[in-house]
């Protein structure tokens, strides 16, 4: 994956990382892109003296922090979608950010301020069984707007993990985000144990291809994700395996189980795709 980025936002993401990190210890988590560039973090807080947490997920695109602010996503089981879009975007108007400021500890900040306020005047709402419960159906993702179309596979379960496979089609860059983020903003699909994320396409302004993956804490999953794109052959398209552990150690078998979930559910998309041309 070829990232045109500033050598010098390479080194004032890595600075940024290494405060919050300080900062917040392992509430922290960079994930990086395959040349090492750190693209997301993620910040998980709690809320005192009760059983209450958020992740504040920053999407950094390619220009922050010297050309653009991030993309902020605020996820909770305990708050509303539109309450949580609503935290996101106050909080960037609140610092009314100029090219070259660096964001991330100021707006965890203000979003947990405001989730705290939220936390006094929301019941506990009772805990969501684990097990085998299955995530949202797809058109809680595709309600959102500007984003493309997404196909969400049928889970399975298996001694008590599900896996669910969810793709799309991308062009850009920005495809890839706006996926990424609609699934985020799905309580179920963000809580989900491992994200695990593959992805190749023709960049439709530089005609570059890019292809790339992440694990997200599933050691070796996201490039064996990636070669079956490749064997399949699969160009333009995104796909995220969520699974839900469900307590028992899968070993190998959980691999055969992410690529599945990935390849019948491309297979699934691909008909789909098919007959709407016919009757097109």
């Amino acid at each position: 994956m070829e990232w045109k980025m500033k050598p010098s936002d390479l080194e004032r993401r890595e600075e940024e990382l290494e405060a919050l990190q300080a900062i917040f210890g392992e509430d922290v988590h960079g994930v990086r892109g395959e040349s090492g560039e750190i693209k997301t973090v993620r910040v998980s807080r709690k809320v005192p003296d009760l059983d209450r947490s958020i992740l504040i997920v920053f999407d950094l695109g390619q220009g922050y922090p010297s050309e653009e602010p991030p993309r902020v996503v605020v996820n909770s089981t305990w708050i509303n979608a539109d309450v949580r879009a609503r935290i996101s975007s106050e909080a960037l108007a609140e610092l009314e950010p100029s090219a070259g400021d660096v964001l991330l500890f100021a707006l965890s900040e203000i979003i947990y301020e405001s989730c705290l306020t939220l936390a006094e005047n929301i019941p506990v709402e009772e805990p969501k069984s684990t097990g085998e419960e299955i995530s949202p159906d797809v058109e809680d993702v595709v309600e959102l707007k500007d984003i493309p179309a997404i196909y969400s596979g049928s889970p399975f379960t298996d001694r008590k993990s599900t896996f669910q496979a969810h793709l799309t089609e991308v062009h850009s860059e920005a495809d890839l985000s706006a996926f990424l983020l609609a699934l985020q903003s799905v309580n179920k699909i963000a809580s989900a144990t491992h994200n695990i994320l593959a992805y190749r396409f023709v960049d439709e302004t530089t005609g570059n291809l890019s292809q790339d993956f992440d694990d997200d804490g599933e050691a070796a999953a996201g490039k064996r994700l990636l070669h079956l794109l490749k064997m399949l052959p699969a160009e333009n398209v995104a796909v995220v395996v969520s699974r839900w552990f469900g307590g028992i150690h899968l070993g190998p078998d959980r691999f055969k189980h992410i690529n599945n979930a990935a390849r019948q559910a491309f297979l699934e998309w691909k008909k789909l795709d098919g007959r709407k041309q016919e009757r097109s």
